[in-house]
């Protein structure tokens, strides 16, 4: 299948317009509306629920597209992909457990500095409730969704996969630090009204915003040879990065401390999972070059074996 418009999403639409067409050119003709009526309940009942609505249909599509591509990869790539992503996971929640320990060791009291970079901020608190929004899990679910669906059309299957952990494995290590640390959320804006009622240290919101856009700013470096169009990705992410960490302040969610471990654990994370597809692209480019050389030898066998035939048949006879 092209990388267009699917053939399943075409396949919904064009028997429905042959019907229509069909319909107003018999007019009003009674066994016509019959004939048409019948033909579309025959065809609906013949089919199940589920073939019936687009989003099912494509959600079959994506996974069948998925499980194709992912049966082409080779095995050690997306093996030393998973190595890698474990290693780097294992590494990062050590990282955690160790600003965790440190944090509970040193940090004190950040109430003056909160309210300092509060006042500083050019932000409203009324503003900062929308500067969040591309920080949060519920805006961030559809992004994950979209771009691991858009990377499996691309014959991408790992890229898929790591835009999926770059959102759901971040959890997992910022609930390392919430558990490790139960510090309480600011109360000084607005009595924290717009704090929730989980542990502060780290910030998740900055962690997802760094794993996930940054991600997918890797990939649009990585895809593009414009060095000017590379600048603005960077500078795209890291200004995303710094609004939802200071609207996080403005509303008072976290102290300016649980910012700068979500941006540590965040980057960690997003570290491993670029080594780890940087390494499984490598075995699969080591597999595209044996299999180009393995072709070019048969072919070459063939050849030979051919032109030997050749010159045996001219061969004269005694």
């Amino acid at each position: 299948m092209a990388r267009g418009i699917p053939a399943w999403f075409l396949g919904m639409w064009l028997p429905a317009a042959r019907n229509a067409t069909a319909g107003s050119s018999s007019g009003s003709s009674v066994s016509g509306h019959e004939t048409a009526t019948g033909k579309f309940k025959n065809r609906t009942s013949s089919n199940p629920p589920a073939e019936r609505w687009l989003l099912a249909r494509a959600v079959r599509a994506t996974l069948q597209r998925f499980a194709e591509t992912w049966a082409q990869l080779p095995r050690d790539a997306w093996r030393v992909w998973l190595s890698t992503l474990g290693l780097g996971w294992l590494l990062s929640a050590c990282l955690m457990l160790g600003l965790v320990w440190v944090g509970r060791a040193t940090i004190g009291d950040e109430s003056d500095l909160l309210l300092r970079l509060v006042r500083a901020s050019p932000l409203s608190f009324h503003a900062a409730i929308w500067v969040e929004t591309p920080g949060n899990s519920i805006f961030l679910v559809p992004v994950m969704l979209v771009a691991a669906t858009i990377a499996v059309w691309w014959n991408a299957p790992l890229h898929a996969l790591s835009i999926m952990a770059s959102f759901c494995m971040i959890d997992t290590l910022v609930l390392i630090g919430w558990l490790g640390w139960n510090r309480a959320r600011p109360e000084l804006i607005y009595e924290g009204i717009a704090a929730p009622g989980f542990n502060s240290f780290p910030s998740g919101h900055v962690a997802q915003t760094i794993t996930v856009y940054g991600l997918l700013t890797y990939f649009w470096i990585v895809r593009t040879s414009q060095r000017g169009e590379r600048y603005l990705a960077l500078l795209l992410c890291v200004t995303l990065v710094v609004a939802v960490g200071l609207a996080r302040l403005c509303l008072g969610a976290h102290w300016p401390s649980d910012l700068l471990a979500g941006a540590a654990i965040g980057s960690a994370w997003l570290a491993t999972l670029i080594v780890a597809l940087r390494r499984a692209e490598r075995y699969q480019g080591r597999a595209r070059v044996s299999a180009a050389d393995t072709s070019r030898l048969s072919i070459g066998l063939r050849n030979a074996s051919a032109g030997r035939g050749g010159r045996a048949r001219r061969r004269p006879g005694p």
